[in-house]
């Protein structure tokens, strides 16, 4: 939990310019920085690795968790070498990670360890690392570093105790920081199987397990997605960073659309609305705070019993509430890119100031939208390099219609893998006008918990899923007893009406009344996921 806090300060103080966030990273990984040394473990500088009993405490049960821990401090002192230069941060990840029985003496590899010495060895170029690194790619997560098998699709249903005798974990975060260091072994060694096993597995979770409002099931473990089913705050800050470095990887939007999903909607519901208290687990339908159905297999699990969806100042174990600090600046510092033609791409859309130096010049440039709740983004250059600079723009998936001006003049779209590329001299004052109208789609799926196997449809339009949101006196309470709409059998997006700010929708339910719908960020106890009714069939 204290690595997940201290990856988020670092970042959240840098991306705020904010002098006192600063100096609390600066006094908390102060100790770090001054004490690893040469013999540490991980950064366990108190520890002997030249000492047998001392050096494989980290590798077994229930000390492993070291090696989740080493592999999540990674990147804060990671994000604390980028934004500060501070040469006892370089040397401290060439301490931690230049040992190779890392991964030749452990048994149980925790995933992000894996990931961390792999940007540990670009970041520092240490022969040690890069060792470790060659070690890592051998074997960078055993159970997803292949496909996932053919018969998985029918243990779905399966309980906890079975799935854990026959299988590798179904933890939602696990997965989620797994396939990120099986991503990044690929691009390590290059071996397409490495990138062919994580497509194979996004696959197979987006098929089965993808919630409406953008992150799989994670219940702890993950499972058939459904409107009871829920998503653990951990994997919500995970997921859509592994999505993130895909797109990067591929240059691919398609990944970016997936990631603003699950930012505009299932993010801010981690949080109550006074941002102090969060929940442990979101459900897509939540119409009391204690209504959380036990589905999941870890249902005996301590967390799980302590009402995860009730918002509270912190939950056991404290993993999510200190995960909630990555949230926010996960999205902001991968809302623009550089790529790899000399020119820069914006790949997550929202009102920001962006700054690159690049090989020959600063490139800044001001973003100004109310997106995702507004179709219009103003870009303006504030400065660039004296040269045909090409600017990438993505083109949401859901977006039929794109519409793009450059100086105000209409420049027709043609986007290539979810980007459209504008290549010109810049110069200060330059305005690009991108429009991405919207419009209502409605999605099905059947909910394979239940033993009825019912129909549920959704409805959103662009990245922003909508929900009824339910009375209540607060957060967790209803004003009453709540009674879930449906929908008729041929409900469809021609029966939606959007509202010109694109703030709320109504749809028709089966008794012939029409709903409003808010954003489902907005909604603390709603409905987003509405049962079909079919009609009555005639003797």
């Amino acid at each position: 939990g204290g690595a997940y806090w201290f990856d988020g300060l670092v970042r959240l103080a840098e991306q705020l310019d904010d002098p006192q966030l600063r100096e609390l990273a600066k006094r908390r990984l102060g100790p770090v920085l001054d004490r690893m040394n040469a013999k540490g473990v991980l950064f366990n500088w108190w520890l002997n690795r030249d000492r047998d009993e001392e050096r494989r405490w980290c590798y077994v049960s229930p000390a492993i968790w070291q090696m989740w821990a080493g592999g999540i401090s990674e990147r804060a002192i990671a994000a604390y070498l980028d934004v500060t230069g501070d040469v006892r941060a370089k040397r401290a990840l060439a301490f931690a990670f230049d040992d190779p029985r890392l991964f030749t003496e452990a048994s149980v590899r925790k995933a992000p360890a894996a990931q961390a010495v792999f940007e540990a060895a670009w970041l520092t170029g240490d022969p040690g690392v890069c060792a470790t690194a060659e070690a890592a790619a051998k074997d960078p997560m055993p159970a997803f570093a292949v496909p996932p098998p053919a018969d998985l699709t029918a243990s779905l249903g399966w309980k906890r105790p079975e799935i854990h005798r026959a299988r590798a974990t179904r933890h939602g975060v696990t997965t989620a920081e797994a396939l990120l260091s099986v991503l990044r072994a690929y691009r390590w060694s290059g071996e397409r199987k490495y990138l062919d096993a994580v497509l194979a597995w996004f696959a197979f979770l987006d098929r089965h397990a993808l919630q409406p409002y953008g992150v799989t099931v994670s219940d702890e473990e993950w499972g058939w997605a459904g409107p009871n089913r829920g998503s653990e705050t951990c994997t919500v800050a995970a997921e859509p960073w592994t999505r993130t470095e895909l797109m990067m990887v591929l240059g691919d939007g398609a990944w970016g659309d997936m990631v603003e999903r699950a930012f505009f909607n299932a993010a801010p519901n981690c949080l109550s609305r006074d941002c102090r208290r969060h929940v442990y687990v979101q459900t897509a339908n939540r119409t009391d705070a204690g209504d959380f159905h036990e589905v999941s297999a870890y249902r005996d699990f301590a967390g799980m019993k302590a009402c995860p969806t009730r918002f509270r100042r912190k939950h056991y174990p404290l993993c999510c509430t200190a995960a909630l600090n990555r949230l926010v600046p996960n999205y902001v510092q991968s809302m623009w890119m550089t790529a790899a033609d000399g020119g820069v791409a914006a790949t997550l859309y929202g009102p920001c100031r962006f700054s690159a130096q690049l090989a020959d010049g600063v490139f800044e440039v001001r973003e100004r939208t109310g997106y995702p709740h507004d179709e219009r983004i103003v870009l303006e250059i504030l400065q660039a390099p004296v040269r045909e600079l090409p600017l990438h723009l993505r083109i949401p998936g859901w977006c039929s219609a794109p519409g793009l001006k450059v100086g105000g003049e209409p420049v027709s779209v043609t986007a290539e893998k979810g980007f459209v590329r504008v290549s010109r001299v810049w110069k200060a004052g330059d305005t690009v006008e991108l429009t991405l109208p919207r419009t209502p789609v409605v999605e099905r799926m059947t909910d394979r918990n239940d033993a009825h196997g019912r129909t549920y449809a959704s409805v959103s339009a662009g990245p922003v899923l909508f929900a009824w949101a339910v009375p209540s006196t607060d957060d967790d309470t209803p004003t009453g007893e709540v009674l879930v709409p449906s929908v008729g059998e041929a409900f469809s997006a021609r029966d939606v009406s959007l509202d010109a700010g694109l703030r709320t929708l109504t749809i028709p339910t089966a008794k012939g009344d029409r709903l409003t719908l808010v954003p489902y960020a907005e909604a603390k106890l709603r409905v987003s996921m509405f049962p079909v009714k079919a009609k009555e069939k005639i003797p």
